[in-house]
């Protein structure tokens, strides 16, 4: 149980912290037409599942495969785009790479290393102090994800509370048992 109370005291901690950091990063999705979430191997993974959530309400946000982008993906976006980065460490020098070639737009880093080229990189940065992650051999982003997801899961609910009714939302699942009660 030692995974589930660290997450736990983590995601306690974050709730608790003074959330100027987290309505910096609000206030810029609400100023974007859309948000592309980028990340690199599990933090890839966590931009994925939070972009489908943002679509879930309607909201035009798009996951972005670091290793992919300098591949063409990169294609998508466009200057008026919100640039969220979600890194462990935020020193990947692919990564890194990245973020200087997306220097254009503005950026925002999510991250549990408040010192890393990411951070300096960004317009304005999450920190989470996410001290220990619990997982086997204490390597694996284990909590970090949970962390990084609970910050966007914030994000998304607060910049679909103005945009997405419950019948729009509702609307947006013809499918499932959420379909079930709106057809």
């Amino acid at each position: 149980m030692k995974f589930l109370s660290n997450a736990g005291a983590v995601l306690s901690a974050l709730a608790a912290k003074n959330p100027l950091e987290l309505d910096a990063v609000i206030a810029a999705a609400y100023k974007r037409p859309r948000v592309i979430l980028a990340g690199m191997g599990k933090s890839f993974l966590v931009s994925q599942f939070a972009a489908r959530m943002a679509n879930s309400f309607g909201l035009p946000w798009s996951p972005m495969d670091v290793a992919s982008a300098g591949h063409g993906d990169a294609g998508l976006m466009h200057p008026s785009d919100l640039l969220i980065v979600i890194s462990k460490s935020g020193e990947g020098e692919e990564l890194l790479k990245f973020v200087r070639w997306m220097q254009d737009l503005s950026i925002v880093a999510i991250c549990t290393n408040r010192e890393s080229r990411l951070v300096v990189l960004s317009d304005c940065a999450v920190i989470l102090d996410v001290p220990d992650e619990h997982s086997l051999h204490g390597h694996a982003p284990m909590t970090s994800s949970i962390a990084f997801l609970a910050v966007l899961f914030e994000v998304i609910n607060r910049v679909a509370a103005d945009s997405c009714s419950e019948e729009q939302y509702l609307s947006l699942h013809p499918a499932g048992s959420i379909g079930d009660k709106a057809w």
